[in-house]
């Protein structure tokens, strides 16, 4: 008799585990990505993601939580229909904006401008941590020319600074690990409902404790030094001759690419923090460390000429925003990484040069 019950127990367990699995596989294939969805599921790039982050460490948010989220095509930002994208950005960490809430990226409040002005612009976010110009390229034949119906006007790339050190931006670039089990890893997670499900849970009460560092927080600077005057003429350091000629290539092929994918490329180029702007002044911290010399306003500047140079011999829609906007301590969060301050700005610089585009 007690084997009996034992043997009974035993099969009613087996077959709610059973029945449970079924459900699990149903609920997978109905609400998961692995029948019907896009296929670049081994991409490192989230998919119906949603983060909650806290940013306290990064710059005063309230203690509010932000909420990053990313859709199941992998990208950021609200559109209603696909073959109607006005702008598309892309771009490294400046342009995805990981720890900025979706209020409060650059493009959110480019596309909040457009309506205060009566003028409906869809904006997508497709940048992607990381990227150089060359990660850029790969991102048309990897994922966006895998998104059935995707039409866009225009191509915004918020580039230059990611090429200054190249080498540094090729797992980003790559866009999937090197290693089998990890590109393995990212397709369950990029494909499964239950896990999507999951992390949005386990993101919300991460946020309440994380302790955050997207970049190295600038050091107080005890003093500051004149360099030259804020304009866009310098000398490029010799030692960078080849980089900025492999960059002239890749932003070439680059917008030659946005070109063969339908749309108007338009090429903006970026700022450091690490150098300061007062009074039509470049100033640069005395007694600069390693690592700050390799954001000198000269180097930024070279490469962001060198951005300015191939978009109109191309004749692409070309934005020096270095060169027009200036930010203050308060608009970065770290050397290259922009606050909501900074966001804003951004915005309304770029709304200024782009609204003929949409009149």
């Amino acid at each position: 008799m007690k084997e009996f019950l034992i043997y009974k127990s035993l099969k009613i367990f087996a077959i709610n585990v059973g029945v449970f699995m079924v459900l699990v596989i149903i609920a997978e294939v109905i609400f998961g990505n692995w029948v019907f969805g896009p296929k670049f599921g081994f991409l490192n790039i989230p998919r119906n993601a949603k983060y909650y982050y806290n940013v306290d460490g990064l710059y005063d948010n309230g203690g509010r939580p932000i909420i990053y989220r990313r859709d199941h095509l992998g990208l950021r930002g609200n559109y209603d229909d696909l073959t109607k994208i006005d702008i598309l950005t892309i771009g490294g960490s400046t342009t995805n904006q990981l720890y900025i809430d979706e209020r409060e990226t650059w493009q959110h409040h480019l596309k909040t401008t457009f309506s205060a002005s009566g003028r409906n612009v869809t904006i997508v976010n497709a940048g992607v941590d990381g990227q150089s110009t060359r990660g850029h390229v790969a991102i048309f034949d990897r994922w966006l020319a895998q998104i059935k119906g995707l039409k866009v006007k225009y191509v915004l790339a918020y580039v230059g600074v990611n090429d200054i050190h190249v080498e540094y931006a090729e797992l980003g670039d790559q866009m999937q690990s090197n290693e089998q089990l990890r590109r393995i890893r990212h397709f369950i997670l990029n494909n499964s409902s239950l896990y999507n499900l999951f992390r949005t849970i386990r993101g919300y009460y991460r946020a309440k404790s994380a302790k955050l560092i997207h970049g190295a927080k600038p050091r107080k600077i005890v003093k500051w030094i004149e360099v030259q005057p804020f304009n866009t003429r310098v000398a490029y350091p010799f030692e960078y001759a080849q980089r900025l000629k492999d960059y002239k290539y890749r932003l070439q092929k680059l917008i030659k690419r946005i070109r063969r994918f339908g749309s108007t490329p338009i090429i903006v180029t970026q700022h450091a923090s690490v150098y300061r702007i007062r009074d039509k002044k470049v100033y640069f911290p005395m007694n600069a460390s390693k690592q700050e010399k390799q954001w000198s306003y000269q180097l930024v500047r070279s490469f962001n000429n060198m951005s300015m140079h191939v978009c109109k011999s191309y004749k692409a829609i070309c934005i020096d925003l270095a060169r027009d906007l200036v930010f203050h301590p308060d608009d970065y969060y770290d050397h290259v990484h922009n606050t909501p301050n900074g966001t804003y700005k951004i915005a309304q610089y770029l709304y200024i040069q782009l609204k003929t585009l949409f009149q």
